[in-house]
């Protein structure tokens, strides 16, 4: 992917300066850096030849990202502020705190079915970095725990969603949501993300069991869960 414009421009003499150039060169970076560490993992990585993509010296991305370490972990960073932006862009708005769960669980899926070599970053990251405390996807989760936490519990005060742990209900929709991305990631599977999007609704507003058989389960904290 070659970069339209010089990463470093020349201009005019007279012409000031264009306070926004730094901040466009440093977006085609990651752009191209993302998808260039999906194709060729971390450790094979070669940012000459990165740099050769774009048609610069490599001298030129290191004034950007002193090490391969912090332009991979810069694309990871980006990937997942734009994640944050598409679902909360999907759900801004939206009075009904329940149609905004549903918003924002179609947009999540629909961002990852769109950027899946964000997807294999987040698996670079997990594999090249063992000893990272948080890695950046659940580093960003933590991030907006508390406004998760706010919406759950308005869906308990509405008598939308039963009442319960809200960190939990939070952990759950979020775990499911990963765990699809990832499998639907590693098997490719013939069903897309936003066709599973409707299976995830569905069970998450209604759950697997019908109305009557519900009624002869045990409460939860009635069950011994002991072996498990």
């Amino acid at each position: 992917m070659a970069i339209t414009e010089p990463l470093i421009a020349t201009r005019p003499r007279g012409r000031p300066a264009d306070p926004e150039l730094p901040g466009r060169r440093r977006e085609q970076i990651l752009s191209a850096a993302t998808a260039f560490f999906a194709a060729a993992g971390y450790a094979e990585a070669d940012l000459a030849a990165l740099a050769n993509k774009l048609e610069v010296g490599k001298g030129t991305l290191y004034r950007y990202f002193p090490t391969k370490e912090a332009l991979f972990f810069a694309a990871l960073d980006r990937g997942m502020e734009r994640l944050h932006v598409a679902v909360d862009g999907a759900m801004t708005g939206i009075t009904d705190d329940l149609a905004g769960l549903d918003a924002g669980i179609t947009a999540y899926l629909g961002f990852f079915a769109e950027n899946p070599d964000l997807i294999e970053l987040m698996i670079l990251e997990r594999a090249a970095f063992k000893g990272r405390a948080a890695p950046v996807y659940f580093a960003h989760k933590e991030r907006y725990r508390a406004e998760r936490r706010n919406r759950y519990r308005r869906l308990m005060k509405s008598g939308q969603v039963r009442t319960m742990d809200p960190d939990a209900m939070s952990a759950f929709i979020g775990n499911l949501l990963y765990g699809t991305v990832l499998t639907h990631h590693f098997t490719g599977r013939a069903a897309s993300l936003r066709d599973q999007t409707k299976i995830l609704l569905d069970v998450i507003q209604h759950g697997l069991l019908t109305d009557s058989e519900r009624g002869k389960r045990p409460a939860l904290a009635s069950l011994k869960l002991e072996s498990i």
